[in-house]
């Protein structure tokens, strides 16, 4: 027995060790941690195989140790994975040990791994109701499973091993497995408060983080500050030794409001008597804060030993209530200068009105707050409508009502108003807060414009061109008398009828597509055919604009029909004579070019003949002639040079009124090129500087779009002919979708109040004594231009250069 009883305190030395290393791993890991399960389970596990190594050894290979013990506690303080681990490694151990007693031994651990999970399961051991009785029921159980299971031993041995162990086993064992679960059940108690005031400091520091709520203490003994962490970071300094934190603490702050700190912390330490403060701060960043300081005395035996304060950052206060305050006034001034008049009333008078309302009666505000009501506002036949609806709001019935009522003016006048009222609850007393609005001009004016209405309605009805309205459908919504004459129906008749009722199928397409337009807000004027009601065609001109509600959405449309039918029909008849008239002036036109041909081509005969004498006599007889004859010889063929240039610019521009365009791309600036290099001997001995711009393509015919070019290039160089330096640019300019080309110079320009004139066939700007030409040049361009659907115009001031510019069609432009 003694050996027995030896043994088992071995044992319990062990188990107490366990304590100590579970302590540590419970510490370390979370309850909940797979980690610390596994750890738990090693441990235990390396804790039972230590208790086997120290067992007490009875008959071959039966022997006992505190194993029963230690895997019971393991499920039960680390559950069936626990359990499981402790229990494989005692099971591995005691089948190494081997002897007579394996068997019982192994199902010793199985048993109480089981009975530990079975009691775990029935919460018997939450942490909180955990008592050292359960343990020791726990402890009872399973060993008297264990000497049960001494049955399975062999039958000589069984009763000598049940003599020896069976007492110790059912008082010591139990007693151990009570005594190891409360001592474990106190560590793991212990770091679980440990955990929770970890958790409560790390959540106070969160809170006071948040709330910006710093906390101090003073020991009056040691005259010693103490801040917590949040105190540092309102302050935004680092938490260090060796600062002063007393002197720190009021550093900050003006020396006014220092002063009146510490006096006030010199009062608590004298009288005890506590403070709340709140003054600017500037931060060791510089950075201006509002603070609240607050702090109460700590008594031990009647003194004072220390002071508990608290810190606040209240910026974000400060500023949100001065941001109040500001709006406060705003709103005061805005309700004050408010063009509405706005009251707050009790049912039977007024509590608040601003200055528009007292305006809107005539009375002064004391004079309405010293006790008026509605019924003193209010005309006779109007106050019930208003004191029911008061009653209504003030009972909950209607939350917000507005309507119209008659007030009574301080000067006996009566005034039109529109109330509106919301009721409301103001230190848990119902009240209705408003506005007043005269609306009394309003009410003027609308009778004004009931009468305008009426006058306008008489006006529409007698005009002379039809009136005619219809819906958003196109249905007839209005139609006035002479609408309905126009086309032969009565007023009724062509109310509710859809506007394609009165048309033929070919003008339904049209007008369909007219309809849309007015429901993209288009307005426009047109002709268009109706049927009269008995059928014949009558031909109208309309001018319709669309109509649309306060958010732009199309409603219908209004237009104003004049019946020109009549006109219609004269026009037709001026179309055949026009037609008519048409074809004589092409006969007469090619007449006329016929002639102009004929007259050139004989003309230019006699002017060779008189050009060829002309220079005979100047060869053969100049020496004959003095020199009065000589010079007017010269003046002969000088005219006629000129007269056969002119003919020959004459019939160029005859033979532009029948020549067909061949359309072509026409690459500009090459084009150009090819113009420069043909003027280069006539420009030998000039300074010329030229600017010519990258062109895009044109879509002409080429000969034409040369011919524009060498007579606009060939007048630019003619008219700088007295420059010393000549400057030519061609260029062209970007206007919405069109190029527009340009040709300018810095030649001697001209006055723009001719400008009219300057394409005009023989009209010249300048004489021929400046400058040669026969005045067809710029006719031929503007005739070429307007050949190729374009328009050409000219830019100039005397002295300064001239500028001309035209629009022709370019190759993106066919494309589009």
């Amino acid at each position: 027995m003694k050996e027995v009883i030896t043994g088992l305190i071995n044992n319990l030395v062990i188990l107490l060790a366990l304590s100590v290393l579970y302590s540590y791993v419970s510490r370390r890991w979370e309850t909940t941690s797979v980690l610390r399960k596994v750890i738990v389970g090693i441990l235990f596990g390396a804790v039972t195989i230590a208790g086997m190594m120290n067992s007490f050894d009875m008959h071959n290979g039966v022997i006992f140790d505190g194993r029963s013990v230690i895997i019971s506690l393991s499920a039960v303080f680390g559950g069936i994975l626990t359990a499981i681990i402790t229990s494989l490694i005692a099971i591995m151990y005691r089948l190494f040990l081997g002897g007579s007693g394996s068997l019982m031994g192994v199902l010793v651990i199985l048993s109480s791994a089981a009975l530990g999970l079975i009691f775990n399961s029935l919460n018997l051991f939450n942490l909180r109701s955990r008592k050292v009785l359960s343990f020791f029921i726990l402890g009872l159980a399973v060993h008297i499973i264990m000497l049960l299971l001494m049955f399975t031993l062999p039958g000589h041995t069984q009763k000598a091993v049940f003599t020896q162990v069976a007492a110790p086993v059912l008082i010591i064992f139990p007693i151990a497995t009570a005594f190891l679960g409360f001592i474990l059940t106190d560590e793991e108690r212990r770091n679980v408060a440990v955990t929770e005031l970890k958790n409560n400091e790390a959540l106070l520091n969160e809170t006071q983080k948040l709330a910006k709520l710093g906390g101090w203490e003073y020991i009056v003994a040691t005259k010693e500050l103490i801040w917590t962490d949040e105190v540092y970071s309102i302050y935004e300094i680092k938490k260090e030794k060796g600062l002063s934190l007393f002197e720190m603490s009021i550093s900050g702050f003006s020396p006014q409001d220092r002063k009146i700190l510490e006096s006030a912390f010199s009062e608590l330490l004298e009288n005890g008597t506590p403070y709340n403060l709140e003054f600017p701060m500037n931060t060791f960043k510089n950075r201006l804060i509002w603070i609240q300081t607050s702090a109460r005395p700590v008594y031990s035996r009647g003194k004072i030993v220390r002071v508990s304060g608290n810190i606040k950052d209240i910026t974000e206060r400060k500023h949100a209530s001065e941001a109040l305050q500001t709006s406060e006034a705003k709103f005061r001034a805005l309700v004050e200068q408010s063009l509405t008049g706005i009251y707050i009333l009790q049912p039977d008078r007024f509590l608040y009105v601003n200055h528009q309302f007292t305006e809107i009666f005539g009375y002064s505000r004391a004079e309405i707050l010293s006790g008026m009501g509605p019924r003193d506002l209010i005309i006779e036949e109007d106050i019930q409508m208003v004191v029911n609806n008061i009653q209504q709001r003030i009972s909950g019935k209607i939350k917000s009502l507005r309507y119209v009522a008659r007030g009574k003016h301080k000067n006996g006048s009566t005034i039109w108003i529109e109330i509106h009222g919301s009721n409301l609850d103001i230190d848990r007393e119902s009240v209705i807060a408003g506005t007043i609005l005269d609306i009394t001009e309003q009410k003027k004016t609308e009778e004004r414009i009931q009468k305008s209405e009426e006058k306008y309605r008489q006006i529409v009805e007698t005009a002379n061109e039809g009136i005619w309205v219809i819906d958003e459908h196109s249905n007839t919504s209005f139609v006035n008398q002479k609408m309905a004459e126009i086309l032969g129906y009565t007023v009724n008749e062509m109310l509710n009828k859809s506007l394609y009722d009165f048309m033929d199928k070919q003008e339904i397409d049209t007008a369909e597509i007219n309809v849309e337009k007015r429901k993209h807000g288009v307005s426009e004027e047109h002709e268009f055919k109706f049927n009269r009601k008995d059928g014949q065609p009558v031909w109208v001109l309309i001018n319709t604009v669309p109509l649309t509600s306060n958010r732009d959405a199309y409603t219908g449309a209004l237009a104003m029909v004049t019946d020109i039918t009549s006109r219609k029909k004269t026009e037709e008849e001026l179309a055949e004579y026009r037609n008519h008239l048409e074809l004589l002036v092409q006969q007469k036109t090619k007449d006329l070019e016929a002639f102009t041909y004929s007259v050139s081509h004989d003309l230019k005969a006699p002017l060779r003949a008189i050009s060829g004498f002309s220079d005979i006599l100047l060869e053969d007889y100049i020496g004959k002639m003095d020199n009065e004859a000589v010079r007017l010889l010269k003046i002969i063929i000088s005219n006629a040079d000129k007269m056969r240039l002119l003919i020959d610019d004459l019939l160029e521009f005859s033979r532009l009124g029948k020549k067909e365009i061949h359309a072509a791309n026409i690459p500009t600036n090459k084009l150009i090129d090819e113009i420069k290099s043909e003027f280069e001997q006539e420009l030998q001995n000039r300074n010329v500087q030229w600017d010519i711009e990258k062109l895009p393509e044109i879509i002409g015919d080429h000969s034409m779009v040369k011919q524009i070019f060498v007579n606009l290039i060939s007048n630019a160089i003619k008219f700088t002919r007295k420059r010393k330096n000549t400057l030519i640019k061609i260029g062209c300019e970007k206007e919405g979708e069109n190029n527009v080309f340009f040709v300018s110079d810095n030649g001697v320009g001209f006055d723009m109040n001719y400008v009219d004139k300057i394409f005009q066939v023989f009209h010249r700007l300048h004489s021929l004594d400046e400058f040669e030409g026969s005045g067809v040049g710029l006719a031929i361009v503007h005739r070429i231009i307007l050949k190729h659907g374009g328009k050409i115009w000219a830019e100039g001031e005397i002295n300064k250069g001239a500028t001309i510019k035209f629009i022709i069609k370019t190759k993106s432009e066919i494309k589009k």
